[in-house]
């Protein structure tokens, strides 16, 4: 499915503990109720944009120039920019697993209506 954002064009690496949720959790099936099927089906998707989203606000901090005296934000900016991706990876992990909603076009039109304003 087409992200809600294009990816950030930057990969990196942080010691986040989604990344090992990711990989405790990769081959794991989760099993749900029908109700919790349903609302995390419409739930993960408005999550995800948010997860892009950030990405990019914190990534556009990164490239900013900065007074030497904050030189050291750049990198917590990259790292927090990993640690969305992480987020991002995990919540489509999730999504994967379940139906997607009929609707699941307007539900991210309406996140990205809402993160862009």
């Amino acid at each position: 499915m087409k992200p809600c954002f294009p990816a950030v064009p930057f990969e990196g690496v942080s010691e986040s503990p989604v990344k090992y949720w990711l990989h405790e959790y990769r081959n794991t099936i989760f099993e749900f109720t029908q109700a919790q099927q349903t609302a995390l089906s419409r739930l993960l998707p408005l999550l995800v944009c948010g997860e892009q989203s950030s990405q990019w606000v914190f990534y556009n901090e990164s490239q900013r120039d900065l007074p030497q005296t904050l030189a050291s934000a750049q990198s917590d900016f990259e790292r927090i920019v990993a640690d969305e991706q992480y987020h991002e990876d995990a919540l489509e992990f999730v999504q994967s697993q379940l139906e997607q909603p009929s609707d699941v076009v307007a539900i991210k039109r309406r996140s990205q209506r809402f993160l862009l304003h």
